[in-house]
């Protein structure tokens, strides 16, 4: 959606934010925008950036993919806290390699699996897949080496 365009409909009283996972300048022209509006927010979809852009002032984050690594989110934010920037970056660094290979499962049926090993139940894909045994072998084997499980 064009900046305009979110601009726009921002202005809307029932419209109170938008989800960005587009291209980081984008995420920073729209917070940069709406900056200290109380009425509209930005939420960012950066994983891979999120120490990056706390310390630019960019504080909101959401992602599936937090689920898969909560106590590294905790620790990255209590790094931001204290502003130790150096420990942040290395949270970072472990976070983007995991949510990289995650992504290389390439199945969203892959998160239902994981999820379910990490001890919460149910199904969690949108499209309700069965996941076939490679892709469950690799799940297993990206859970075992960020020691998930």
């Amino acid at each position: 959606m064009e900046s305009g365009t979110v601009k726009k409909i921002a202005e809307h009283e029932n419209v109170w934010g938008i989800k960005c996972s587009h291209d980081p300048a984008y995420v920073r022209e729209l917070h940069d925008f709406f900056e200290g509006d109380d009425n509209f927010h930005v939420i960012s979809a950066q994983v891979d950036l999120m120490d990056v852009f706390y310390r630019y002032g960019i504080k909101r984050h959401l992602d599936g993919i937090f689920c898969l690594f909560p106590e590294w989110i905790g620790e990255l934010k209590e790094c931001i806290d204290r502003d130790d920037w150096r420990s942040a970056a290395s949270i970072q660094k472990r976070i983007t390699p995991c949510r990289n290979k995650y992504i290389e499962l390439g199945d969203s049926s892959a998160f239902t699996y994981c999820m379910n090993r990490l001890g919460y139940e149910g199904d969690f894909t949108p499209d309700y897949s069965d996941l076939d045994p490679k892709t469950e072998k690799s799940a297993e084997k990206l859970l075992t080496k960020y020691d998930f499980v």
